[in-house]
């Protein structure tokens, strides 16, 4: 399946092998896709596959198709995040990384991409206000709350670094905190 394509693309070093990987993977999502055009996971799949050959349009329809079908799937909202800070449109990709994380902040990948993209464009301060807020709503956020840490810590602010510590402690006991 395309799934198990995209992972063998990620460690390929050989251009032609994979590109003839990612050529196999659109191939099984057209295929997919013919057969069930609503299969939000192929959509996505083939998006992603798209932005690995960084052809952005193909991979930005694709994305807004999975919304389209599942309005709660906050893939299609990172990788629309990702698509937009590659194209340098830093307002959009915060905008789409912050709904990702508003509808699931324990996606793989999604705290360690926004935390870098917060601080390298600027937006920590603004980010720490939304990140308060979404702790409420995934209060037993383990990650939520090291992100919140680590943003706090950039601005040594150590009282609230003390208060999500003992969160996160609290969520998952660990000698580290």
């Amino acid at each position: 399946c395309a799934y198990q394509l995209l992972g063998k693309i990620k460690v390929e070093k050989n251009y032609q092998k994979r590109n003839a990987y990612i050529q196999e993977g659109i191939k099984q999502c057209e295929i997919s896709l013919f057969i069930y055009p609503d299969f939000a996971t192929s959509w996505n799949n083939l998006g992603t596959l798209y932005f690995s050959q960084q052809n952005y349009k193909k991979a930005e329809v694709c994305f807004q198709k999975v919304i389209s079908i599942d309005s709660t799937d906050a893939n299609p909202l990172f990788n629309l995040g990702n698509i937009y800070q590659m194209q340098l449109k830093s307002s959009l990709a915060h905008q789409y990384y912050a709904k990702a994380l508003n509808q699931n902040p324990d996606l793989f990948d999604l705290i360690p991409v926004y935390k870098k993209f917060v601080i390298e464009n600027g937006k920590t301060d603004e980010s720490i206000g939304f990140l308060v807020d979404l702790e409420r709503k995934f209060s037993n956020s383990y990650d939520l709350n090291l992100l919140l840490i680590d943003l706090f810590h950039s601005k040594n602010d150590y009282k609230n670094i003390l208060v999500y510590t003992k969160k996160a402690n609290s969520i998952k006991p660990s000698p580290e905190l």
